[in-house]
């Protein structure tokens, strides 16, 4: 499994984990276990969830992302 993204939210997650599903791309979310027991609309570093997916599966769930991505990088 490779990380490809850090989550935002819970929402988000469940989003995303719902797309990845719909794709049939094997994936899971590290963390969200522990982000459920502390849930706040945004993550830190005590509820961080990130997005693992198959090694082959990478680029199209990277396709799946982009719209989810902050356009500015820089962006707080």
């Amino acid at each position: 499994m490779t990380p490809i993204y850090t989550l935002k939210s819970s929402g988000e997650a469940a989003i995303i984990s719902a797309l990845m599903e719909g794709y049939g791309i094997r994936h899971h979310i590290q963390g969200s276990a522990f982000g459920s027991l502390y849930p706040t609309s945004l993550t830190n570093d005590l509820n961080a969830q990130i997005l693992l997916v198959a090694d082959d599966q990478v680029e199209l769930a990277q396709a799946l992302l982009e719209p989810f991505l902050d356009e500015d990088p820089t962006s707080v």
